[in-house]
């Protein structure tokens, strides 16, 4: 869905740069748990709460950069009101 959703709002590169990001975040993942280090996050408490709290961070950070972006350079609002401009005008 976010590979859809990127291709059709942003256009190929951005789109191809999600595959990325998704793509290096299994990596990242199964390398963790390749190495036991998903065994030593299970059995350390302080280590797996300091990985959420990150975690939870880093999406609120997301979630503040969206809601303050400009809904101006959203292109399929631009896209609406091309539509509405040649239906109306």
């Amino acid at each position: 869905m976010l590979t859809l959703n990127n291709a059709i709002q942003r256009g190929l590169l951005k789109s191809l740069a999600g595959i990325l990001g998704v793509s290096l975040a299994i990596l990242l993942v199964a390398t963790i748990s390749a190495t036991s280090l998903g065994v030593i996050l299970a059995s350390s408490a302080i280590a797996f709460n300091i990985i959420k709290i990150a975690g939870a961070a880093y999406l609120i950070y997301l979630g503040v950069k969206m809601l303050r972006s400009e809904v101006a350079n959203n292109p399929i609002i631009k896209a609406k009101e091309r539509l509405f401009v040649k239906v109306f005008y």
